[in-house]
C-alpha cells in the first residue's frame, strides 16, 4: 500500500489490482460516509464501517481495512459538521 497526495492536497490509496493501480479518493471516501451516515444513522454507521474494515483486515486486505478506516474517520467530520439540534441552518 503507497498513499500519496495527488492534486489540491488530495489523499488517495494506490493499490495493485491485476497490474492497475486503483486510487481511493477522499471524494469517494466522504460520498460513502455520508451514505452509510444517512442509511445508518450517527452511531450504527461507524459501527458498520468499523465491523467493514476489521472483515477485510481479517482477509488479509490491508489496504481495503484502510480505505474502510478512512470512511470511519470521515464520518467522524459530517458528524461534527452537522448542525445540532435546534441549532439554525444557513441563519
Amino acid at each position: 500500500m503507497v498513499t500519496r497526495r495527488g492534486p489540491e492536497g488530495v489523499a488517495a490509496v494506490l493499490q495493485s489490482q491485476g497490474g492497475f493501480i486503483k486510487m481511493t479518493s477522499d471524494l469517494d471516501v466522504f460520498r460513502t460516509a455520508a451514505f452509510l451516515l444517512k442509511e445508518h444513522g450517527p452511531v450504527e454507521s461507524v459501527l458498520v464501517a468499523g465491523k467493514r474494515a476489521e472483515e477485510l483486515l481479517d482477509q488479509g486486505d490491508e489496504v481495503g481495512s484502510w480505505v474502510w478506516i478512512r470512511i470511519v474517520r470521515a464520518i467522524g467530520v459530517l458528524k461534527s459538521q452537522a448542525p445540532r439540534e435546534g441549532e439554525a441552518v444557513n441563519p
